[in-house]
């Protein structure tokens, strides 16, 4: 079912971007995947925001293009966009 592509991030390699490490890592070509990412994810790792959330991640047919949607538990929403480079969060809530 569709819900078998849940995964819960806690922790990422030191000096990963976690945008960067999920593209490599947890998503295939024309993929969607839900990323749960706890609050030991912090800002400095390429979190939006502190304290966790989960994101929905899109990664398109071609490669070095893709979008996350971050819904942090600090009730904000973030969108980021992966087109020959990442883009900044941008707080869309």
């Amino acid at each position: 079912g569709f819900f078998k592509n849940i995964s819960i991030i806690a922790s990422i390699p030191d000096g990963e971007d976690l945008c960067q490490y999920l593209y490599d890592n947890y998503t295939e070509k024309s993929s969607i995947r839900i990323v749960g990412i706890s609050n030991a994810i912090t800002v400095s790792m390429g979190a939006p925001a502190a304290g966790g959330g989960f994101l929905i991640f899109y990664r398109l047919q071609t490669d070095n293009y893709g979008l996350v949607v971050c819904f942090s538990y600090a009730q904000a929403i973030h969108i980021k966009r992966l087109n020959n480079g990442w883009s900044d969060w941008k707080d869309i809530s």
